[in-house]
C-alpha cells in the first residue's frame, strides 16, 4: 500500500482543506495510505474538521525552506512515498527535505512570476506533478515554462450528500435567514480577484425591487470591514449578513440561492463548483475561469465586466431576471453531477500518484471531466 503524506501551509484556505480532508478520507479504502501535516497551524485556519487534525510542523519563519529539515523528519518517520503539497511554501519544503514524487494542488489561477519560476525549479529537481483545477490555471503555468507533462486539470470533488443533508436540516434558519429571503453569497474573503464591494453594491440596489436580498460574506478581511461601514451608511444596512467564522463556507453554499463572482480577472472556481452543485444559480463576470463551467443563459449568468465601469450594476439587472433562474438552476446541478464527483476526484489522484511512481507523464490516463462531460 502507498503511503501518501500531505502537507498543508499558510495558502491552505477552505478549498484546500476540503480537497485534502476528502482524500485523506478515502485513504485506505483504495490503495494508498494517508498522513496529514501542516506547516504551524495551517490546517487549523479553515473553518470545519479535516477527518483528523494535521500533526503541526514547526520552523522559525514558517517558511518552506527553513521547515524543510522537520518535514524530512516527518517525512522518514512515517515511510512517505508521495508527498501532496498544498501550497507552494509546502511544495519548496517537500522537495528540499526529499526525493519522493510531489503533487502540487493549486486552485488559485493567480499565480506570481516569483511562485511559477520556483514551481519550474522544483519540477526539474525530482518527480513532480502540478495538480490543476482548472485549465486556465493549466495554462498560466505551462506560460510560465513549467512542463506540460508536468500539469494535469483534475476539477475538485463536491459532496453532494453534505450539501443534500445542509438544504434538508436547519442550516438556513441557523444562519438567521428564512425561506422567503433572497440569499446571495460571495466566494469566501482573501479571494484573489473578487471585488466585493461591487457585490455589496448589487445586492443593494437589487434589494429596491427584492426587498428581502439579503449578501452573506463569510471570513474577515480589511475588504470585508470596509463592506461594513460603507453599507452602515446606506437606507439597507441590513442587506450584510456576516456568519460567525466558525461556519464551514460549505454550509454557506448549501443556504445560498445565488453565488455572485463579481471577478476583473480569473478567480478559483471551487466556490462555483459547489454552487452549481447546490443548486444555487452563479452569476458573475465571463472571465476564462468562469466561461469553463458556466455558459451564460445555459447554466448560469455572465456579463462581459468592463475595465472602466461598475460591476453593480450588470450584477444586479442579472439578480433580478428571476424568471429565469430555476431552469438555470437546474441545468447546472445537472452538470455538477457529471463533472465535480467525489469519486472521480479521488480516482484520478489514484491515477496521478501511479503516475508519478511508474515514471508516467502526469496526466497519462486522467481526462478533464469539464470537458469528458
Amino acid at each position: 500500500m502507498t503511503t501518501v503524506c500531505h502537507l498543508l501551509d499558510r495558502q491552505g484556505g477552505w478549498e484546500q482543506r476540503l480537497a485534502a480532508g476528502q482524500l485523506v478520507e478515502h485513504a485506505g479504502q483504495r490503495t494508498w495510505a494517508a498522513r496529514l501535516a501542516s506547516l504551524g497551524s495551517a490546517g487549523a485556519r479553515s473553518p470545519g474538521l479535516l477527518p483528523r487534525l494535521p500533526v503541526a510542523i514547526v520552523s522559525p519563519s514558517g517558511l518552506g525552506l527553513a521547515a524543510a529539515p522537520a518535514v524530512g523528519r516527518w517525512l522518514r518517520d512515517a515511510a512517505c512515498e508521495v508527498v501532496h503539497t498544498w501550497g507552494v511554501q509546502a511544495a519548496l519544503a517537500a522537495r528540499c527535505a526529499s526525493a519522493a514524487p510531489v503533487v502540487l494542488e493549486l486552485f488559485d489561477p493567480a499565480i506570481s512570476r516569483r511562485h511559477a519560476t520556483l514551481i519550474r525549479v522544483l519540477s526539474a529537481q525530482g518527480p513532480m506533478a502540478v495538480c490543476c483545477s482548472s485549465q486556465t490555471v493549466r495554462r498560466r503555468l505551462i506560460e510560465a515554462s513549467v512542463p506540460p507533462s508536468s500539469c494535469v486539470v483534475i476539477r475538485p470533488g463536491v459532496d453532494f450528500g453534505l450539501l443534500n443533508r445542509c438544504r434538508s436540516g436547519p442550516n438556513r434558519a441557523s444562519l438567521g435567514l428564512s425561506q422567503d429571503d433572497l440569499v446571495v453569497l460571495c466566494p469566501p474573503a482573501g479571494t484573489v480577484g473578487l471585488d466585493v464591494v461591487e457585490a455589496a453594491w448589487s445586492v443593494t440596489l437589487a434589494s429596491h425591487s427584492r426587498p428581502r436580498a439579503k449578501l452573506v460574506l463569510a471570513g474577515e478581511g480589511p475588504e470585508l470591514h470596509r463592506v461594513q461601514r460603507l453599507l452602515r451608511a446606506t437606507p439597507r444596512p441590513n442587506v450584510l449578513v456576516r456568519p460567525p467564522n466558525n461556519v464551514p463556507f460549505e454550509n454557506l453554499i448549501a443556504a445560498a440561492d445565488v453565488l455572485v463572482v463579481p471577478a476583473r480577472k480569473d478567480v478559483s472556481t471551487t466556490a462555483v463548483a459547489w454552487a452549481m452543485g447546490a443548486g444555487a444559480l452563479v452569476i458573475g463576470s465571463a472571465t476564462h475561469s468562469i466561461a469553463e463551467l458556466i455558459a451564460s443563459r445555459l447554466n448560469g449568468l455572465l456579463f462581459k465586466p468592463q475595465f472602466d465601469e461598475s460591476l453593480a450594476v450588470p450584477l444586479a439587472r442579472l439578480l433580478l431576471e428571476h424568471h429565469q433562474h430555476d431552469k438555470l438552476r437546474e441545468v447546472a446541478r445537472g452538470h455538477a453531477y457529471e463533472v465535480f464527483g467525489v469519486r472521480r476526484f479521488v480516482e484520478q489522484h489514484r491515477q496521478l500518484y501511479s503516475n508519478l511512481l511508474g515514471g508516467a507523464a502526469a496526466g497519462e490516463g486522467i481526462q478533464d471531466s469539464a470537458v469528458v462531460a
